[in-house]
């Protein structure tokens, strides 16, 4: 979860909330080379700055960045099918009968 840091303007901490094993897989630990070797060097590093340095967070923090993107994606998924039948009505209601649309 990120929080913001009280007194800190526009500071924010990550303080993670998944337990070992949620989602279905053992979390693993940030050491070593393989986070960059997954992630990319540079990409890790923008996790890195914003977490000020921590491997773990950094990792921590990405993993929290594609749960919020899935849901995200999600509620797009939704809104796109309202959109779709909306203009389908529309389109519809405006075609003569007999007339494809």
């Amino acid at each position: 979860m990120v929080m913001k840091v009280r007194g800190h303007p526009g500071q924010y901490a990550l303080q993670s909330t998944r337990a070992v094993g949620s989602l279905g897989d053992e979390r693993q630990p940030a050491t070593g080379s393989w986070v960059e070797a997954w992630l990319s060097a540079p990409r890790y590093a923008v996790y890195l700055a914003a977490v000020g340095g921590d491997r773990q967070l950094g990792l921590d923090l990405y993993e929290w960045n594609a749960v919020v993107s899935a849901a995200f994606l999600h509620d797009l998924a939704h809104l796109e099918v309202a959109l779709r039948n909306a203009y389908d009505a529309a389109v519809v209601a405006n075609t003569p009968a007999g007339q494809p649309h």
